[in-house]
């Protein structure tokens, strides 16, 4: 997915985010109006008290699914590729690398995801990590297959 792609359906989401969160605020104002109201007894009361069950039932739904467009956004935002041009200031590739590969431990951890997730280019990663197995200056780093390291015995 492109980026603007990717921008699109933030923006979509947002506005259906927008909109559920209203939907959900005028559901809240509904119940509280309708406690006010709740009579003492009597049948008035019993069709009062099923208005305000399913007033909470579409106020759980719509909870439920705004949870599920936050998710999404999220999902999409750390997915998003990254700008093209943008250059890491000296050393932080490094630092970025170093502090994925011991959060990983020893099951390692992909280029590709590395890139994505911190909005790198792959090529960077790879040459990047290869030159650090190469030159052996980031001790205990080991290719463990294709696109995928990970520091063995370091800490």
């Amino acid at each position: 997915m492109t980026r603007v792609e990717c921008l699109k359906q933030i923006i979509a989401l947002e506005e259906t985010r927008a909109k559920e969160t209203r939907r959900l605020e005028a559901l809240h104002e509904k119940v509280r109006g309708l406690y006010k109201q709740l009579p003492k007894s009597g049948q008035d009361r019993v069709t009062c008290l099923k208005s305000i069950l399913i007033a909470e039932e579409e106020s759980e739904k719509t909870a439920g699914r705004l949870f599920e467009i936050n998710k999404r956004l999220q999902e999409l935002r750390r997915d998003m590729p990254a700008k093209p041009g943008g250059r890491k200031a000296h050393g932080e590739l490094r630092k970025i690398m170093l502090s994925a590969l011991k959060a990983a431990g020893g099951k390692g951890v992909r280029v590709q995801t590395l890139a994505r997730r911190h909005r790198l280019d792959t090529r960077s990663v790879h040459a990047a990590l290869s030159g650090y197995l190469k030159e052996k200056t980031m001790p205990g780093l080991q290719r463990i297959g294709r696109g995928h390291y990970a520091l063995i015995g370091r800490k």
